[in-house]
């Protein structure tokens, strides 16, 4: 059960990342433009 709750929080990390990343390559265009 536990093991579970650690495989969910790493999806939840790696969704923060990628969306930070989103974020991130989003505002360099918008600064290109």
């Amino acid at each position: 059960m536990k093991r579970r709750v650690n495989q969910q929080v790493q999806n939840y990390k790696t969704c923060l990342k990628n969306s930070h990343f989103g974020v991130e390559k989003f505002n360099f265009s918008l600064g290109l433009s």
